[in-house]
């Protein structure tokens, strides 16, 4: 059979072994399918919006868990006297509050020690704080309702 009535060869597979392959080098990785333009495509849209409903396990919202996309349950707040330790849901601790007359913020590897006024300035209106981290600013947090539903824009 001829190279050039070969399927292999024509559709462009590379093949070092032979010395006649009409392909001299691999395919490059695309980033569509293999099945691009043969199947009617899938419209996927992202969402920016998230949203966390903080479910108070307790009689305040300081001891918590914290539920969002899928249902599912992201971290958990548990409350002893003047302090508040949020943890995954592995519970490794991811950051601590400490409540005193100036609460103050730490997340380690992410947020220095600092005053929660400071990590959650509020906006000139009042109806949103603005989250920083890492110096990146621009994760807004807006209460939605009064029973603890916040999303992160």
């Amino acid at each position: 059979m001829p190279y050039t009535n070969n399927p292999y060869a024509q559709g462009g597979w590379y093949n070092p072994q032979n010395p006649h392959s009409i392909n001299s080098q691999p395919w490059l990785h695309y980033s569509h399918p293999p099945t691009y333009g043969v199947l009617p495509s899938v419209e996927v849209t992202s969402s920016a919006n998230f949203s966390f409903e903080f479910s108070p396990t307790h009689p305040d919202i300081l001891n918590c868990t914290v539920t969002g996309p899928g249902s599912q349950t992201y971290l958990s707040a548990m409350s002893v006297e003047y302090s508040t330790i949020i943890t995954k849901r592995n519970g490794d601790p991811v950051a601590r509050i400490e409540w005193n007359a100036h609460p103050w913020v730490e997340i380690p590897n992410v947020v220095e020690r600092q005053p929660v006024s400071q990590w959650l300035p509020l906006s000139a209106d009042m109806s949103y704080r603005t989250m920083r981290s890492n110096n990146d600013i621009g994760t807004n947090v807006t209460p939605k309702t009064p029973g603890g539903r916040f999303t992160k824009r």
